[in-house]
């Protein structure tokens, strides 16, 4: 389990960043590109440069917090 991935090498981390979510490593970088699982299902093809945060990321009750009213919508926009 990942999260925090970089796109290109050096850049950053853009990809799974959101609370609760991680990505899977499906094959290890034999060569230049690793195959990684997105959260979403979809495969996606990674250089094996790229860096990563080990684990995943905290909090993962928050997509299942109840909103009480239609005004706690309105408030987070």
């Amino acid at each position: 389990m990942i999260h925090n991935i970089e796109v290109n090498p050096g850049q950053g981390g853009k990809l799974v960043r959101a609370a609760g979510t991680y990505a899977k490593i499906l094959k290890e970088p034999t060569s230049r590109y690793c195959l990684i699982k997105m959260p979403s299902g979809a495969e996606k093809l990674i250089d094996s440069r790229c860096r990563a945060t080990i684990g995943m990321v905290s909090n993962p009750s928050h997509g299942a917090r109840k909103l009480k009213k239609a005004g706690q919508s309105r408030w987070l926009g």
